[in-house]
Protein backbone atom coordinates (compact mmCIF):
# COMPACT_ATOMS: atom_id res chain seq x y z
CA UNK A 1 0.00 0.00 0.00
CA UNK A 2 2.67 2.90 1.02
CA UNK A 3 4.35 1.83 -2.86
CA UNK A 4 1.10 2.93 -3.76
CA UNK A 5 1.05 6.19 -1.79
CA UNK A 6 4.55 7.18 -3.50
CA UNK A 7 3.57 6.73 -6.87
CA UNK A 8 -0.02 8.16 -6.38
CA UNK A 9 2.02 11.45 -4.68
CA UNK A 10 4.41 11.49 -7.89
CA UNK A 11 0.86 11.51 -9.75
CA UNK A 12 -0.15 14.82 -9.07
CA UNK A 13 1.58 18.52 -9.77
CA UNK A 14 3.63 18.57 -6.92
CA UNK A 15 5.72 14.98 -8.17
CA UNK A 16 9.03 16.77 -9.38
CA UNK A 17 9.29 19.14 -6.46
CA UNK A 18 9.04 15.78 -4.20
CA UNK A 19 12.00 14.98 -6.12
CA UNK A 20 13.74 17.91 -5.60
CA UNK A 21 13.27 18.28 -2.04
CA UNK A 22 14.91 14.70 -1.49
CA UNK A 23 17.91 15.70 -4.27
CA UNK A 24 18.71 18.64 -2.77
CA UNK A 25 18.13 17.15 0.40
CA UNK A 26 18.17 20.23 3.13
CA UNK A 27 16.39 18.12 5.85
CA UNK A 28 18.12 15.20 5.19
CA UNK A 29 21.17 17.00 5.49
CA UNK A 30 20.13 18.53 8.54
CA UNK A 31 19.00 15.64 10.24
CA UNK A 32 22.02 13.58 9.15
CA UNK A 33 20.63 11.39 6.56
CA UNK A 34 22.15 13.53 3.33
CA UNK A 35 24.13 10.47 2.57
CA UNK A 36 21.35 7.86 2.62
CA UNK A 37 18.94 9.98 0.70
CA UNK A 38 21.59 10.27 -1.83
CA UNK A 39 22.15 6.76 -2.19
CA UNK A 40 17.96 6.55 -3.15
CA UNK A 41 18.90 8.71 -6.32
CA UNK A 42 22.23 7.48 -7.21
CA UNK A 43 23.45 4.59 -8.82
CA UNK A 44 24.76 2.55 -6.03
CA UNK A 45 22.67 0.38 -3.43
CA UNK A 46 20.25 1.92 -1.31
CA UNK A 47 20.93 2.44 1.88
CA UNK A 48 18.13 2.05 4.80
CA UNK A 49 16.41 4.57 6.92
CA UNK A 50 15.20 4.14 9.83
CA UNK A 51 11.10 5.47 10.71
CA UNK A 52 12.13 8.12 13.37
CA UNK A 53 15.29 9.51 10.98
CA UNK A 54 13.15 9.41 7.84
CA UNK A 55 10.26 11.54 10.16
CA UNK A 56 12.88 14.09 11.70
CA UNK A 57 14.29 14.37 7.91
CA UNK A 58 10.47 14.82 6.92
CA UNK A 59 9.54 17.04 9.44
CA UNK A 60 5.99 17.81 11.05
CA UNK A 61 4.91 19.77 8.17
CA UNK A 62 5.24 17.09 5.08
CA UNK A 63 4.30 14.28 7.55
CA UNK A 64 0.77 15.90 7.67
CA UNK A 65 0.55 16.44 4.96
CA UNK A 66 1.25 12.72 3.37
CA UNK A 67 -1.23 12.10 6.69
CA UNK A 68 -3.92 14.19 5.08
CA UNK A 69 -3.73 12.77 1.56
CA UNK A 70 -3.39 9.11 2.45
CA UNK A 71 -5.61 9.02 5.86
CA UNK A 72 -2.66 7.10 7.54
CA UNK A 73 -1.77 7.36 11.31
CA UNK A 74 1.21 8.74 11.60
CA UNK A 75 3.16 5.33 12.64
CA UNK A 76 1.36 3.70 9.88
CA UNK A 77 2.93 6.05 7.04
CA UNK A 78 6.47 6.40 8.87
CA UNK A 79 6.99 2.76 8.96
CA UNK A 80 5.65 2.27 5.62
CA UNK A 81 7.65 4.74 3.89
CA UNK A 82 10.97 4.11 5.33
CA UNK A 83 10.51 0.11 3.74
CA UNK A 84 8.69 1.71 0.29
CA UNK A 85 10.68 5.55 0.00
CA UNK A 86 14.39 3.89 -0.76
CA UNK A 87 13.08 1.78 -3.47
CA UNK A 88 10.54 3.54 -5.12
CA UNK A 89 12.81 6.80 -5.47
CA UNK A 90 15.49 4.63 -6.84
CA UNK A 91 12.95 3.19 -9.20
CA UNK A 92 12.20 6.53 -10.58
CA UNK A 93 16.04 7.75 -10.80
CA UNK A 94 17.55 5.37 -12.84
CA UNK A 95 19.75 7.48 -14.34
CA UNK A 96 21.16 8.22 -10.75
CA UNK A 97 19.87 11.76 -11.04
CA UNK A 98 16.45 13.55 -10.45
CA UNK A 99 14.51 13.07 -13.77
CA UNK A 100 13.04 15.99 -15.44
CA UNK A 101 8.70 16.56 -15.03
CA UNK A 102 8.79 14.85 -18.47
CA UNK A 103 10.82 12.09 -17.60
CA UNK A 104 8.76 11.16 -14.94
CA UNK A 105 5.63 11.47 -16.48
CA UNK A 106 6.65 8.63 -18.84
CA UNK A 107 8.05 6.50 -16.08
CA UNK A 108 4.50 6.66 -13.69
Amino acid sequence: MTTSLIIDCKSNSARTSWFLKIEHRPQFQQSGQGDVASSWVGKGPNKTIAANDLAKALGTDQINTLMAHTGMSRDELIAGLSQALPEAVNHLTPEGRVPTEQELSRSL
